[in-house]
C-alpha cells in the first residue's frame, strides 16, 4: 500500500523495469497499427474519401431537384428509339362478344345451370 500511496503523491518509485517499459513499447505500437499514425492522420479514412467522396448529408440524395431534371445532356432521342427498333407491340386477343361466346363455340362458354 506505500508504494502506491507514493505514487499518487508524485514520488518516483525505481518499479520501472524492463517489463514495464516493454509494456509501453507494446501499448504505442498497438496504437500505430489501427490506422492512426503519430501525426494523428488516419490515413485508411484519407483514402476512402478520396475514392468514395467525404461525408455530407446522405438523406434525400437520391430525390430529385430542378438543375438534375432539367439537365439532357446525357439523353439523345435517336438512342432511346433504338432500343426499341426491333420490338414490336402485340395486341392481346379481343375477347369474343356477347352472342359468340353464349353460341358455345369457345372453350367452355355457354349457358350456365
Amino acid at each position: 500500500m506505500g508504494g502506491i500511496n507514493a505514487e499518487r503523491q508524485g514520488v518516483e518509485t525505481e518499479a520501472t523495469t524492463e517489463a514495464d517499459m516493454f509494456d509501453v513499447a507494446l501499448e504505442e505500437a498497438v496504437k500505430d497499427r489501427r490506422g492512426n499514425t503519430r501525426d494523428g492522420i488516419n490515413h485508411k479514412r484519407q483514402k476512402k474519401d478520396q475514392k468514395y467522396g467525404f461525408g455530407g448529408r446522405k438523406r434525400f440524395a437520391k430525390s430529385t431537384d430542378a438543375k438534375s431534371s432539367g439537365d439532357l445532356s446525357g439523353f439523345s432521342n435517336k438512342k432511346n428509339k433504338a432500343q426499341f427498333a426491333g420490338i414490336k407491340k402485340r395486341k392481346p386477343a379481343m375477347r369474343p362478344g356477347k352472342s359468340k361466346r353464349a353460341s358455345g363455340g369457345g372453350g367452355g362458354g355457354g349457358r350456365r345451370r
